[in-house]
């Protein structure tokens, strides 16, 4: 299981790293470290722009790989299992709170966009079955940063668009600080279970 990567010595110690002899060879060879020259950086700063393109280069490799789609399902299911959720499909999981269905996505980040697309419309109209069985739900909500980077696709799909208020964005900003990492910004998104029922039962 992938338990994450802190450090290049961290990342040497993996089983993905092995074929990697050199972390400058490395760079220069797959062109990751282009335009980065001593002329314009200094030595230390170079150092650590290559280090980072490096773990970054192995990050991809390993997410890849069967190993790190193997450690990104266990997380999927930590995430499901933590949220109280019901899992629909590999990328999609639902909770009821109150009078709404809250969306979730778990981790899924080496599941390409078109594979996220086709497998959410698949699980939508599982989402329609649920609400068909239950009907005091009135809408389905969700958070995701796809609502912030594809934002007219999400629209596309009947959602409306919010932005999350003062409060949420200051325990992102928090959250990723304690973390030590960047999480990407997200948005709100809901639909009315009747434009839900029309567009996916």
């Amino acid at each position: 299981m992938n338990k994450g990567f802190n450090t290049i010595k961290d990342l040497k110690k993996s089983n993905v790293l092995q074929s990697v002899e050199s972390s400058e060879k490395t760079i220069e060879r797959e062109n990751i470290g282009k335009n980065v020259t001593k002329d314009n950086v200094t030595q230390s700063e170079s150092s650590k722009v290559l280090e980072e393109k490096l773990k970054n280069k192995i990050r991809e490799k390993y997410d890849n790989s069967p190993q790190g789609k193997e450690a990104e399902l266990n997380k999927a299911k930590k995430f499901i299992k933590s949220t109280g959720s019901m899992e629909i499909n590999r990328i999609l999981a639902c909770v009821k709170f109150k009078n709404s269905l809250i969306l979730h996505i778990p981790p899924s980040h080496t599941v390409s966009l078109s594979e996220k697309l086709k497998l959410m419309r698949e699980g939508f109209k599982k989402v329609a079955d649920i609400l068909v069985n239950d009907k005091s739900i009135k809408k389905v909500e969700g958070s995701s940063w796809l609502a912030d980077e594809h934002g007219s696709l999400v629209r596309k799909m009947g959602f409306d668009i919010k932005d999350i208020n003062f409060m949420e964005k200051f325990f992102v900003v928090i959250g990723n600080i304690l973390k030590k990492q960047n999480e990407r910004p997200y948005k709100r998104v809901s639909i009315s279970r009747e434009d839900f029922l029309r567009r996916y039962l």
